[in-house]
């Protein structure tokens, strides 16, 4: 069984695209050396969880190789 399954992927696709759209419109409006602290954070918060985030890739790309049912998506 998908995950996919119980995901309205429409819905879910427009409730990401309005808080792109607000978080966007937040992001314009701080100022540079808030901008930069967050990406600095934000780039520290990715080395410091790499090897988690390899794990989970690889996890996902075997489980792509899984065949499922035609017509399947992978999530």
């Amino acid at each position: 069984m998908s995950i996919a399954e119980n995901i309205n992927l429409s819905e879910l696709c427009l409730t990401m695209a309005k808080r792109a759209k607000w978080a966007a419109s937040e992001f314009n409006s701080t100022d540079t050396d808030c901008k930069n602290a967050w990406l600095l954070l934000s780039a520290q918060l990715v080395r410091s969880k790499q090897a988690a985030i390899v794990r989970a890739n690889a996890h996902d790309l075997e489980a792509a190789l899984i065949p499922t049912r035609v017509g399947d998506d992978v999530d």
